[in-house]
């Protein structure tokens, strides 16, 4: 099946739970949630994580049958055996999901394998605690170096959590044999991989918002960011401040 054309081989929505109507949308949509995602969203105590997470799940429905042209309920999901889900009905479609707090960020390409990680900046975490426990030692040494020792932080941990997503191995790999630096542009180290062929865009977005996003293949074009309403309309995103992969 041929995949629509799009304006740049990677694109990543941007969506938000704090629009005016978002309840029409979850109503609308629910049909598409499998039987395991319902259960899930009813154990979900907490009415924002559950409208977060449903959410989620039928934009990447909605998202990807687009591309698909086809119908969102036709697709089929599967998961490799280290994670990463997939679309076993359409294995070309490459995708990858985040969330948190009110955001959701959907990345999708047909050409390569790629992984996506948006932070709320401001949650309340130890960020000097979490940084020792899961940055390499020169990750550590440019936290303690920087003015903004928050946005810092953010600017590693969605970096690090992208690139783990895009290689399909989630945490299993561990978060201390790989790191970056960010002195001038983004460089990335792996000592048991090679990183020749990845590429890393970061992004400090508006409302407080940090997003990473790897691709494991080298010089990819700036992916277009889409910022979507409730009807699944699309505005170009402008970022505060970008940083990619050195040259």
């Amino acid at each position: 099946m041929k995949l629509a054309k799009t304006e740049s081989s990677i694109k990543i929505y941007l969506f938000s739970t704090d629009q005016p109507g978002i309840e029409r949308l979850l109503d609308q949509g629910k049909h598409l949630l499998t039987t395991e995602e319902r259960l899930r969203a009813a154990r979900t105590s907490h009415d924002e994580v559950r409208k977060l997470y449903v959410a989620s799940r039928i934009l990447l429905r909605k998202k990807l049958a687009e591309y698909l042209k086809t119908d969102p309920g036709s697709l089929i999901f599967g998961i490799h055996s280290l994670g990463k889900p997939f679309l076993s009905s359409h294995p070309q479609l490459e995708f990858n999901l985040s969330h948190s707090k009110k955001q959701i960020a959907i990345a999708v390409s047909d050409q390569f394998p790629l992984g996506v990680d948006i932070e709320y900046v401001k949650r309340k975490n130890r960020i000097a605690k979490i940084a020792n426990r899961y940055f390499s030692d020169p990750e550590c040494e440019q936290l303690e170096a920087a003015i903004n020792k928050r946005d810092m932080f953010f600017n590693f941990w969605t970096l690090k959590e992208a690139y783990i997503k895009a290689l399909g191995m989630g945490l299993r790999k561990g978060l201390k044999t790989f790191g970056f630096d960010l002195s001038s542009g983004i460089n990335v180290w792996d000592q048991s991989l090679e990183t020749e062929q990845t590429s890393f865009y970061s992004y400090r977005l508006t409302d407080d918002y940090h997003l990473s996003l790897c691709t494991l293949k080298k010089n990819i074009p700036p992916p277009s960011l889409c910022k979507l309403n409730l009807d699944f309309g699309e505005s170009e995103a402008i970022p505060v401040h970008t940083l990619h992969q050195a040259d």
